[in-house]
């Protein structure tokens, strides 16, 4: 009976040995869970079709401006980092065995992240809208059938971008956020679409995104819209004073006595 009773408890001593031969192997096999572009622990991980992880902001800023290929093996990637899912099992896993530092990772990918919300792709055209309107666009460049499948499966948004020139986007540009409300896509690729132009932005930084064929991308600011009221009236304000100042001059300049600058009478 006293053997049977200690079978239980020479078990139970295999399970919680089994449990830290775990643990400790888990500690190990820490650098699995490190992002090869940041060497740090992996945040929100997201794995491309290759099966490589990275990071989302670490994935995002490597593929904005480059070719759209994996950071570490080169495979074609096509992947949007910015609405991606999230490899659910990897994040469990980090912030299980690292509660944190994947705390403190989180912390410092959000304040990268608030940049995905004021990064757009540009569409060129020359028209001059005003928030409120509505925008019907036929597109059939290449650049513009990339730009349109992406914003539909992400937070379909655009800059409408008018350009009288060289349809280059410049640092200070004042441009349109437009909002996709309807798309339908042709057989050909082609995409129809209607969209609502919502607000003013500026455009703080520009760049062409290599992979595309010329799509151009930009981050922005909302624009602040100057009170004009404000600057009229000071103006109308200032314009008694500047002529009362003048009046004395221009008196004295039409006075017999008033010098090289007077008139003189005929006698």
């Amino acid at each position: 009976m006293e053997l049977e009773k200690d079978i239980p408890r020479v078990q139970d001593h295999k399970l919680a040995a089994a449990a830290t031969t775990a643990s400790s192997s888990a500690s190990i096999e820490a650098d699995m869970l490190t992002c090869p572009l940041c060497l740090n622990l992996v945040c929100q991980p997201i794995t491309v079709p290759c099966g490589h992880t990275f990071c989302r902001v670490c994935l995002y800023m490597a593929m904005q401006r480059s070719k759209k290929k994996c950071p570490n093996c080169r495979a074609v990637c096509h992947v949007e980092p910015a609405s991606h899912a999230v490899n659910v099992m990897l994040a469990q896993i980090a912030q299980k065995c690292f509660p944190k530092q994947y705390e403190q990772r989180l912390l410092e990918s959000k304040q990268e992240q608030e940049k995905f919300e004021s990064t757009s792709p540009i569409f060129f055209y020359n028209n001059c809208l005003f928030p409120g309107c509505l925008l019907h666009l036929h597109l059939f460049e290449q650049r513009y059938r990339h730009m349109i499948n992406r914003c539909v499966s992400s937070n379909r948004k655009f800059i409408y971008l008018p350009n009288f020139t060289d349809y280059k986007a410049k640092t200070g540009d004042v441009g349109l956020l437009a909002y996709i409300d309807e798309c339908e896509f042709l057989p050909d690729g082609r995409a129809l679409l209607k969209a609502t132009i919502q607000k003013r932005v500026k455009v703080t930084n520009t760049w062409v995104e290599e992979g595309t064929q010329g799509l151009h991308y930009c981050q922005f600011h909302p624009y602040v819209e100057e009170d004009k009221t404000v600057r009229i009236t000071t103006a109308a304000a200032a314009v008694p004073d500047y002529w009362c100042s003048w009046v004395p001059k221009l008196t004295s300049s039409l006075s017999p006595s008033g010098g090289r600058g007077g008139v003189k009478r005929s006698p």
